[in-house]
């Protein structure tokens, strides 16, 4: 599995775990095919047209509880899983 990181957010300890079992990019130029999981904050929009150069993409995982940066529309239609904080924001307003 590769994953692109848009943005420098791990600590070395997560960025290493990470490492150990997964092909990590930084660099948007990869080729696209190859990417499978994009890592992003709310610095990029990813819309359609910056999604669908992405043929293989499986998942969005974005530590955030927003998801206005996200074409959500495409991104479901495509059946591109969303990873965000909104859920487990959710779980803890309940307790």
């Amino acid at each position: 599995m590769n994953i692109l990181v848009l943005e420098k957010f791990l600590n070395s300890n997560n960025l290493n775990k990470l490492k150990s079992n997964y092909k990590i990019q930084y660099n948007k130029n990869i080729k696209n095919e190859k990417v499978t999981v994009i890592f992003t904050r709310l610095n990029y929009k990813l819309d359609k047209r910056f999604l669908s150069r992405y043929p293989n993409l499986k998942k969005v995982v974005t530590p955030t509880t927003g998801t206005n940066h996200l074409d959500l529309e495409f991104l479901k239609k495509n059946n591109i899983k969303v990873i965000n904080l909104l859920k487990f924001k959710k779980r803890i307003e309940k307790i």
